[in-house]
């Protein structure tokens, strides 16, 4: 799975979803974006099958760089870590990126090679200034 379609998937897991537990990593913590909703279909996600992701919410001030970091573990191994910059990915988010409404949807594919079970993981967000945008930590189902 390349690094958008993850970073994608990862942020529209945010949503309320019967497959998806979340919660930021510091709840009293200034996040600088503010999640209003999002949605996956289907949910539960299945293996084999694609997953559409619609996310919307409120950057609160402008983005002109900084770093992705994901770490996800199934079985409470590490599978898959990565620190990208965050506009590397200009389909998913293009820098330099003005405070408001922010607007994402993608259609991301789940390998039937994909293990069914619950996954862990945590993404973390850095401007450019290296304060963190956004942090959260998830537990997803997946399912055959």
């Amino acid at each position: 799975m390349s690094i958008l379609n993850f970073f994608f998937i990862t942020l529209i897991l945010f949503g309320v979803a019967y497959s998806v537990k979340w919660e930021f990593c510091d709840p009293n913590a200034d996040y600088k974006i503010r999640i209003e909703s999002a949605r996956i279909y289907p949910d539960p996600i299945k293996i084999g099958k694609n997953v559409l992701g619609v996310l919307n919410g409120t950057l609160l001030e402008e983005i002109d760089g900084g770093t992705l970091k994901i770490q996800l573990k199934y079985g409470g191994q590490p599978i898959y870590k990565i620190e990208d910059p965050i506009c590397s990915a200009p389909q998913v988010f293009l820098c330099p990126h003005k405070p408001g409404f922010v607007s994402l949807s993608k259609t991301v594919p789940i390998p039937s090679f994909t293990p069914s079970g619950t996954y862990t993981g945590e993404v973390t967000i850095f401007d450019q200034n290296i304060e963190v945008v956004v942090c959260i930590k998830f537990t997803m189902d997946i399912m055959k």
